[in-house]
């Protein structure tokens, strides 16, 4: 009896072992990379609070994404919407909530939050905090020229290829 009450207390201590080294694992190395996830919910809906920033064309004025405001549950969410709809999709991408994010909003997503490590946008981000106020992120101003860019999409409409302009020397890309 003693020596099969010995295997069960070994056992039972080996398992306990693997779950202390498996919740060490996931609670400090791995917290970084399960934050960051796209598919991580609480991200999700705790960047749904932020008014995230603008995107505009290089006039300043073309706004090509924004922001629709709603409530839900007494929490005022923000959801993004592309008010030109699918002009410049391929640059711009998308943020939605079940999909997650694309393009120029998945790469610039820290800026567009205001949680990027610029010091201005962090004493910003505590001003709004200590207020109480919506977190607004940062807007962002392209150089694709309208005027070019919608040229080049009517032009490639139905058809297959590619059209980019560029300025060379500086590298601002007028059409993509």
């Amino acid at each position: 009896m003693n020596r099969q009450i010995s295997r069960v207390s070994l056992i039972a201590l080996g398992l306990l072992a693997a779950l202390i080294v498996a919740t060490t694992y996931w609670q400090t190395w791995a917290s970084g990379g399960l934050a960051a996830r796209q598919d991580n919910e609480i991200q999700r809906v705790a960047q749904l609070e932020i008014k995230r920033g603008l995107i505009y064309a290089s006039n300043g004025k073309t706004v090509l994404a924004a922001n629709v405001k709603k409530k839900a549950g007494g929490q005022t969410l923000y959801f993004r919407k592309y008010p030109q709809g699918s002009f410049a999709a391929q640059v711009i991408g998308y943020a939605n909530q079940s999909l997650g994010r694309s393009g120029l909003e998945r790469e610039e997503n820290a800026y567009l939050t205001g949680s990027d490590a610029n010091v201005q946008t962090i004493l910003d981000m505590l001003s709004q905090r200590l207020r109480g106020a919506t977190i607004t992120g940062n807007n962002v101003v392209l150089t694709i020229n309208a005027k070019v860019q919608k040229l080049a999409q009517s032009l490639l409409a139905g058809k297959c290829g590619a059209a980019v302009a560029l300025n060379p020397q500086t590298g601002a890309i007028y059409a993509m």
